[in-house]
C-alpha cells in the first residue's frame, strides 16, 4: 500500500479538480488565467482594429462573433504553456468603450503559467495602441 500512496494522491487530486469543475459549473477552475479591463478611445474600438491587433500580437485563428461583440483567438505553444485561449469582448457604453481581455491556458490542468497570460495582455494592448 505504501508503494502506491503517490499514485493515489495524484489520481485523487485529478478527480477532485474534475469533480469541482463539474459541480461548480466553472470549466476554468484550477486553470491559470488572466483578465484585464481597459477603457479605450472610440477610434480603437472598431472590429477591424481589434482583429488587426490580435494578429499583430501573434495570436492565431482569430475569429469575430459580431452578435456578441466578441473575438476569439489562440496563443502559440511555448515553454511557458501549451497554448492559450484568448477572448476579447468589446463593451460599448454611451460615453466610453471598454475592452475585456482574457487569456486562459489551454491545457486543462495547468495551474501556473509563468506570467504568459499577462504577457499576452500586454502584447495585445501594445499592438492595439500602435495601430
Amino acid at each position: 500500500m505504501s508503494n502506491y500512496i503517490g499514485w493515489i494522491l495524484f489520481f485523487s487530486t485529478i478527480a477532485f479538480i474534475v469533480l469541482y469543475r463539474i459541480f461548480s459549473k466553472n470549466p476554468e477552475a484550477f486553470r491559470s488565467k488572466y483578465s484585464e479591463f481597459k477603457s479605450i478611445e472610440r477610434k480603437y474600438s472598431s472590429p477591424e482594429k481589434i482583429i488587426a491587433a490580435l494578429e499583430a500580437a501573434g495570436f492565431c485563428r482569430v475569429r469575430h462573433y459580431s452578435e456578441e461583440n466578441r473575438f476569439l483567438a489562440t496563443g502559440k505553444i511555448s515553454m511557458s504553456s501549451w497554448g492559450e485561449f484568448i477572448e476579447v469582448k468589446l463593451i460599448k457604453d454611451n460615453a466610453e468603450h471598454i475592452i475585456c481581455f482574457k487569456s486562459v491556458c489551454s491545457f486543462l490542468f495547468q495551474v501556473y503559467d509563468w506570467g504568459k497570460n499577462k504577457r499576452n495582455a500586454k502584447r495585445f494592448f501594445k499592438a492595439l495602441s500602435e495601430i
